[in-house]
């Protein structure tokens, strides 16, 4: 080689021995222990040999290098001892080979960056030398030694390395497309969710917008200052002009069968209009109302049956949207995390912000479950307060039906004696109507005072109704239930209404025990159901805390974002599909949200205009065909119509009557026609 080319062309008396690495040293150690000299090729800095440190070692330098050894080294060939070099070559330094692809391509750039900057000094070689010769352990010395110093010098080595935080494209991440499928459903099924919840708002009038029964009339009100100026007691106005002004306070019909169940406040009982001619001619009796009530309320558990039957199908639909947002999350947290883990491993210091960041989700889906019961027991109180509301609500409802019919069959009885002589001349109805109208016209007034006392009763209730007093008033004259003179008295006192019509029948019983027409045997049994019905009617409604209404939605709306923000730690998968996640969060949202729609629902009236509430629609155009039959049994042709009280459980039912309950469909005018 080189170093035998050099030996033997300056003469040197040396003997060169090619030997292994651990040969060199023991034998340069022998030497050295017997003071003897050696002449070795070694790399420089070199480890120590055998803990003999370099500088118990010279360097040999041979004659500088000059041109003719420089072409000498580049053409000769240094596999022979025969050579030209006779000069000293030098140190041969490490040399740094990269291939093509590490220097150009993008994810290898932080290991080419740490390659150009790699340079250790003759003091590092040295120091790591040194630890090499006294490192123990089972392991290789000289990687300990680097590990060593790796750990101790980082100010050395901490500016060579750039750390660039590995990002996997989602779209080349092996859940790429089942986090796809699930955006897909997640678009198509929130959309929808969204369009049922406007439907269903838009649907009912918003309860915040009831004009509350307990208040009066504002001068403020612009509309009803407007209208209490232009009711003013006036004689110069003759009763059907006042009824032409307040039947264009009326609110607007649906001129389309298909649309007239669509609108809020399109009750079927305001659908055809009575008069006095309706009520003494045969066949007129009222249309049978398209809406039966679906079961009896009695009981709280009752309620809660029957309206968690209402919502099941909502709540389910609701909380597979949220499960699905919180699994599509899961599987982006999932991705997201498989980036961490992977900078975590290039860079160190990103290791300890991604377990602060795991350790934070655990403690926040702990704190998620240990606070959900906390809205329970709130949402648990609601809903047992909203169940007894309501059977209180039910309960007024029915007695208020129950005193109606009472006091007309009171009435209808209370005349029927009168006309029996009438009834034995076989006179016709128009005939006894004729002879004696007054008597048919305080039957009228019975009727419409009853049936008008009975729709008033829900305004504040029902927000079907109407939002003013002028839309009650307005509709109860436009189907002739009030004239206009009668309005115009209810409108001075809104809060009161079904108080002063109690008043008005009062003075009309009276005025009839005047006349002779009823006896005072009925008077006590009267007065005792009428009072029964003004307490019953005179229920205010609800006064709701703004508080306890905003309150309980922040509570468990915080509640489901917990539930599915913090869905990828409450139970941490693998997973591309993370169906855990999803049964999970679903069967937890389920379970918030059955009693949170619950009590939201309870919270409401229970004589709202949807699908789901009690049939107040039902109330009125049962108790008006019963008022109508107990009103009528004074000339009504059939004389065991009192018998007949098996008949869809009323009291007063004719054969006649009887048949138009099994009709399907009825027209929403009564039937013309003549005796």
């Amino acid at each position: 080689g080189k170093m035998g080319q050099q030996i033997r062309n300056h003469g040197l008396n040396i003997s060169v021995v090619y030997t292994s690495m651990d040969t060199q040293r023991r034998r340069v150690w022998d030497a050295y222990a017997r003071k003897a000299a050696v002449l070795f090729y070694d790399w420089e800095p070199r480890e120590p040999c055998h803990g003999l440190s370099p500088k118990h070692f010279v360097h040999v330098s041979f004659p500088p290098k000059n041109d003719a050894c420089t072409v000498c080294l580049a053409k000769q060939s240094s596999s022979t001892p025969n050579g030209c070099v006779d000069c000293d070559i030098g140190t041969s330094p490490w040399q740094k080979v990269v291939s093509q692809k590490v220097a150009t391509e993008p994810d290898f750039s932080d290991v080419f960056q740490f390659i150009k900057n790699f340079q250790l000094s003759e003091d590092d070689y040295t120091w790591m030398f040194a630890q090499a010769q006294t490192a123990q352990g089972a392991g290789d010395p000289l990687y300990d030694a680097a590990c060593m110093w790796v750990r101790q010098f980082r100010d050395r080595w901490q500016h060579w390395v750039k750390y660039t935080n590995v990002y996997r494209p989602f779209d080349s991440h092996e859940c790429y497309q089942v986090f796809l499928v699930k955006s897909y459903m997640l678009a198509i099924a929130f959309p929808c969710i969204m369009a049922v919840c406007c439907h269903r708002c838009l649907a009912c009038r918003s309860k915040k917008h009831w004009r509350s029964s307990s208040g009066d009339i504002s001068s403020s009100d612009a509309e009803q200052s407007c209208v209490e100026s232009s009711m003013q007691e006036n004689d110069s106005r003759d009763t059907q002009s006042r009824n032409q002004d307040w039947k264009d306070y009326a609110r607007p019909r649906s001129n389309f069968k298909f649309l007239q169940h669509r609108r809020s406040y399109d009750f079927r009982v305001l659908q055809h209009t009575r008069s006095y001619e309706t009520f003494i001619l045969k066949g007129r009796e009222p249309p049978v109302c398209h809406t039966p009530l679906r079961r009896s309320i009695k009981t709280t558990s009752e309620v809660c049956h029957f309206v968690a039957g209402t919502i099941f199908g909502e709540v389910f639909a609701i909380t597979f949207v949220l499960g699905l947002i919180s699994t599509v999350w899961a599987t982006a947290s999932f991705m997201i995390s498989d980036n961490r883990r992977l900078n975590a491993v290039v860079n160190p210091a990103l290791a300890h912000l991604h377990q602060v960041w795991i350790s934070f989700g655990e403690n926040m889906a702990r704190l998620s479950s240990s606070f959900a019961v906390a809205p329970m027991l709130f949402l648990a109180f609601f809903v047992d307060w909203g169940a007894k509301r309501w059977v209180s609500r039910v309960e007024l409802a029915y007695a208020i039906w129950s005193h109606l019919e009472d006091i007309a069959l009171l009435v209808g009885s209370a005349f029927r004696n009168l006309h029996a002589e009438e009834k034995a001349k076989h006179t016709s109805y128009l005939q006894r109507a004729e002879q004696g109208k007054d008597r048919f016209l305080d039957l009228y007034d019975f009727y419409r005072l009853l049936n008008a006392l009975h729709y008033s009763t829900y305004y504040g209730k029902d927000p079907r109704v109407g939002e003013y007093p002028v839309h009650v008033l307005g509709d109860l004259v436009m189907v002739g239930l009030l004239n206009g003179r009668e309005a115009d008295k209810l409108l001075k006192t809104p809060s009161n209404m079904p108080c002063v019509i109690c008043s008005w029948i009062e003075d009309s019983w009276e005025n009839m025990q005047g006349d002779g027409l009823v006896g005072r045997e009925h008077d006590e049994r009267f007065k005792a159901i009428l009072a029964n019905l003004r307490a019953a009617s005179s229920l205010q409604p609800d006064t709701d805390s703004p508080l306890l209404n905003f309150f309980p939605h922040i509570l468990i709306w915080a509640l489901f974002g917990f539930v599915v923000a913090m869905s990828p730690f409450l139970l941490p998968t693998s997973d591309c599909i993370q169906s855990e996640t999803l049964s999970m969060t679903c069967l937890l949202l389920f379970s918030y949200a059955v009693v949170y729609r619950l009590s939201q629902r309870l919270a409401e009236s229970p004589f709202t205009g949807r699908w789901d509430s009690i049939s107040n629609d039902c109330m009125l155009c049962e108790t008006e065909l019963m008022l109508f039959q107990h009103l009528r049994s004074a000339f009504s042709p059939c004389q065991k119509s009192i018998d007949r009280l098996a008949g869809r459980g009323r009291r007063t039912v004719c054969p006649d009557v009887l048949e138009r309950y099994h009709r399907p469909h009825l027209p929403y005018t009564w039937p013309s026609g003549t005796e």
